[in-house]
Parts: C-alpha cells; sequence; structure tokens
C-alpha cells in the first residue's frame, strides 16, 4: 500500500521542487555568495581536508 503511494507522490515532490527551483532561478543573485567565498573557494576545500582524513 505505501510503496504504491510512494511510487505517485516521489514523482509529484519532485516534479513540484524542480518547478519551484527553475522559478527562483532568475531572483538569485551569485554575488551574495561573495563573503562565503571571499578568498575564492580553495579555503572552503582546505577546511574541508582534515575533517576528511579523519573518515
Amino acid at each position: 500500500m505505501l510503496g504504491r503511494l510512494a511510487q505517485i507522490l516521489v514523482p509529484v515532490v519532485m516534479i513540484l521542487l524542480m518547478l519551484i527551483a527553475i522559478l527562483l532561478l532568475p531572483d538569485i543573485d551569485p554575488k551574495n555568495m561573495l563573503s562565503m567565498f571571499e578568498n575564492r573557494l580553495l579555503p572552503s576545500i582546505m577546511g574541508t581536508e582534515q575533517p576528511r582524513k579523519s573518515f
């Protein structure tokens, strides 16, 4: 019963999420990410090096 409900609901939810993302594309401003990537992407990548080594 739940498997068939999932077969119906999962595609509907995925389509709605993709539609929302597509409709929000014109409002996205990449300059808002500059404070996060102030010194380019390298510091963010270097910050993940230590946690990655622990796994």
